[in-house]
């Protein structure tokens, strides 16, 4: 449970400064460019989508290592998933779809603490 936790929060502060970063370095961007202010709303927007999008890939490079390395679960019923599966997963759980069709699956012996612990991921 430590472990998974402590992945958590480093997952919350990696999010926030790759968020962080990318809004500044386009608020420094949009204010020396000279295009039509709907051509540079245009631009945050893709900007954003793209730090969504790295975010995304970050809990699913997390989910991977947790399930393959560290042994901590499984997506899916049968126990074993590529990167793409959790690159799914991740970006059904970071858009709050949910739909559900890749269930998590504990590890042997865990507790319902270690779900609890590691729902940010």
């Amino acid at each position: 449970m430590p472990v998974a936790l402590l992945l958590c929060i480093v997952l919350v502060v990696l999010s926030t400064l790759i968020h962080y970063e990318l809004l500044r370095g386009m608020s420094a961007w949009i204010s020396r460019v000279s295009w039509p202010a709907r051509s540079r709303v245009i631009g945050v927007i893709l900007g954003a989508f793209l730090a969504h999008a790295i975010e995304i890939l970050l809990y699913a490079l997390a989910i991977h290592f947790v399930g393959r390395s560290l042994g901590l679960g499984s997506l899916g019923s049968s126990g074993s998933y590529s990167f793409t599966t959790a690159l799914y997963f991740s970006a059904e759980t970071y858009t709050s779809l949910g739909y559900g069709d890749v269930p998590r699956a504990a590890a042997s012996g865990s507790s319902p603490a270690w779900r609890r612990s590691t729902a940010c991921c």
